[in-house]
């Protein structure tokens, strides 16, 4: 078992604003149809892989455009996949399965409260989204930093960024 150290060190080359710009649209998109599905099939997705490939193959479109490729890093990648990661779990915050059932009990006539304005929904979805990332933020130390625990979304995100990098010249191809 290979044990990677969580004491990597972020250039500001790979916290950049092209990661996050890139991150947050994918995570736009896929969190519109993560709520859809999430709607349709009452169950959502995490989508992390899918944000990690895309993101990968977008940068390495744009480094080619712009003349400089082999610019796009793994860690670049990982930002804007985390920034995806971010942007694509703010719809869920209970519009996926509590709002939903109201609307519906409310249609069957089974409910007199009236579902909320999208204003409280826009207030309920930010202050769910600020718990969310406090209560990360208090519990990181003893789930995150410790590098025995092995995560497997991250690992496959890693592992096929790995494989995508190591052959770049055919990363399009195999985003596809």
């Amino acid at each position: 078992m290979t044990v990677v150290s969580c004491d990597v060190a972020v250039k500001r080359a790979d916290l950049s604003v092209r990661a996050l710009v890139v991150g947050a649209s994918i995570g736009g998109i896929l969190g519109v149809t993560n709520l859809y599905v999430g709607l349709k099939i009452g169950a959502t997705f995490t989508l992390s892989l899918t944000a990690s490939v895309v993101a990968y193959a977008i940068m390495t479109l744009l480094d080619r455009l712009s003349g400089t490729p082999g610019r796009t890093s793994k860690l670049e990648t990982t930002m804007a996949q985390t920034a995806a990661g971010a942007a694509m779990s703010m719809p869920s915050s209970g519009l996926v399965h509590a709002i939903p059932a109201l609307a519906m009990a409310v249609a069957a006539g089974t409910s007199d409260v009236r579902p909320p304005s999208g204003v409280v929904l826009g207030v309920w979805v930010t202050a769910i989204s600020a718990l969310g990332v406090l209560v990360a933020a208090m519990i990181r130390r003893s789930v995150v930093d410790d590098p025995t625990l092995r995560f497997a979304t991250g690992t496959a995100c890693a592992r096929t960024l790995e494989q995508m990098d190591a052959s770049s010249g055919t990363t399009l191809a195999k985003a596809r």
